[in-house]
């Protein structure tokens, strides 16, 4: 049961997690066709965000730097071809995934002053830290 989260728990360990990485034209990076797995991305990150935990696995989301060396037997597939490629529920977190990165991408600057925005200690929200302008993202289910 997936369950949404920001932070992971204090006490757990380091664990392997599935990681969505998602490049800049929104295609999602498969291993041997299969969401990538393990204690940190297979390739550099420019930034990660966990989306929670799936029955205690940490489900990542990040976006892969360009230009870096891709695995050997890594693809890159669009969000739409992907389903069908992977189960119903990783496509869904992998949705997820690419609509979190947009809004942390978009919603790097307050919109009301223009400071810099820092995201939320315990909400999956951005904050500025001068007038205090809260960002959440949207999260639209597929139609």
């Amino acid at each position: 049961m997936f369950v949404p989260r920001v932070n992971l728990p204090e006490h757990m360990p380091i664990v392997e997690g599935r990681w969505f990485l998602i490049d800049d034209r929104q295609q999602v990076m498969v291993l041997d066709g299969q969401v990538p797995v393990g204690t940190e991305a297979p390739v550099g990150v420019e930034s990660q965000h966990l989306l929670g935990l799936d029955d205690g696995t940490p489900i990542w989301a990040a976006r892969a730097k360009p230009g870096f060396n891709d695995p050997d037997d890594a693809e890159w597939v669009n969000l739409r071809a992907l389903f069908g490629r992977i189960p119903e529920h990783e496509w869904a977190m992998a949705g997820r995934a690419a609509q979190v990165l947009l809004w942390a991408r978009d919603h790097q600057f307050c919109g009301r002053c223009g400071t810099q925005n820092e995201p939320h200690s315990i909400d999956r929200a951005m904050e500025c830290p001068s007038c205090k302008l809260q960002s959440y993202p949207r999260i639209s289910p597929a139609v």
